[in-house]
């Protein structure tokens, strides 16, 4: 079997793409400096190239900044089997093949050496999105990368915070129907509980000095400064604004608080059976608390009503009562300890 030369001068693959665009595809780089170059020199071609496991491995511990952009560039549009786009929607992306790369980067890379190609993989969605809400959004490239991150790394750790909080719970439901009069019937001691130990554990949770921790604050982080630093602009290249006409600062914070929220702690609180992930419930009813306990982190994330009507009263009476500035207080907490992880080295 002929062996594969090394591209040593970026300039040779955008001229076989002119001359054999099917070559170009199927062209494998055997240096990982040569990737590096040509993904700085032509990031288009870049964007085509085909790599294995090995590759992507190697070009995230050499810079794992430039290998989140070239994941970018390469899920970013569907393309047929020509590489032509099939969709130049932002979001309609390359879904197989972003978590197909997450994974063999997940299960070979340090949490904190991961982290690092989340985070430009989220910051190349930010330069070139206009609502900020996108980012969190499942098909974006970011979340995807992401999605493997959290169950690999995030989920064995809060398995065993999380489950004691939700067996904790006394057995009567937090909220009950009463069919008659098709109104609930809230026990507010014991929610006042729930809320106050989720609180003591979220925080026990986000503000841990474990390596995974410490790459998770970093993601976050970096969404809030990345956000926070770019003008939102509408496609008519004029600010954003918001539903009182006023334009949109600070939505890099804003995001970053929902994703702490929406991305890290109700999963796993929701979704517990996920993947093989099992956490055990003593009986039905903590199971149905836990959904509770996840629609009341979802409104803290959003800020709003959640949006089945039948929790509108509950969420006037009870949860407006703890909203708002305890979250903030906290997400702050975090934000301060992610500076304060620089120093660390893992």
């Amino acid at each position: 079997m002929p062996k594969t030369t090394p591209l040593l001068n970026t300039v040779d693959v955008p001229a076989l793409a002119k001359d054999n665009p099917a070559s170009e595809a199927k062209f494998s780089l055997l240096n990982t400096d040569d990737v590096l170059a040509l993904a700085k020199d032509n990031p288009a071609s870049a964007a085509k190239l085909s790599l294995n496991v090995e590759q992507w491995v190697s070009l995230a511990q050499k810079d794992p900044q430039a290998t989140g952009k070239l994941i970018y560039d390469q899920t970013r549009n569907k393309t047929d089997t020509h590489g032509k786009v099939i969709d130049k929607a932002l979001f309609e992306i390359d879904s197989d093949r972003a978590k197909a790369i997450g994974e063999a980067l997940c299960n070979q890379l340090k949490p904190t050496q991961f982290s690092k190609v989340i985070s430009e993989a989220f910051k190349q969605e930010i330069q070139n999105e206009m609502v900020p809400a996108s980012l969190l959004r499942g098909k974006s490239v970011g979340t995807k990368l992401y999605n493997e991150f959290e169950t690999n790394h995030m989920r064995p750790i809060l398995n065993p915070k999380i489950v004691p909080l939700l067996n904790s719970i006394p057995k009567e439901p937090l909220v009950k129907e009463d069919e008659k009069f098709n109104r609930f019937i809230n026990n507010e001691d014991d929610l006042k509980n729930l809320t106050t130990q989720s609180r003591e554990i979220f925080s026990e949770i986000l503000l841990d000095d474990c390596e995974e921790m410490v790459a998770f604050r970093e993601i976050v982080s970096n969404i809030r400064i990345d956000g926070d630093n770019k003008e939102w602009k509408n496609e008519e290249n004029k600010p954003l604004l918001d539903s009182k006409g006023q334009e949109l600062i600070t939505q890099g914070t804003k995001v970053a608080d929902t994703f702490a929220l929406l991305r890290l702690l109700i999963p796993a609180i929701t979704t517990p059976s996920d993947r093989g992930v099992k956490f055990e419930y003593e009986n039905k009813e903590h199971k149905a608390n836990g959904v509770v306990l996840g629609k009341i982190l979802q409104n803290l994330a959003n800020g709003t009503i959640p949006r089945d009507t039948h929790l509108t009263e509950f969420h006037k009476e009870k949860i407006a009562k703890f909203e708002g500035p305890e979250i903030k207080n906290l997400m702050n907490q975090v934000y301060a300890k992610a500076e304060s992880d620089q120093a660390r080295s893992f």
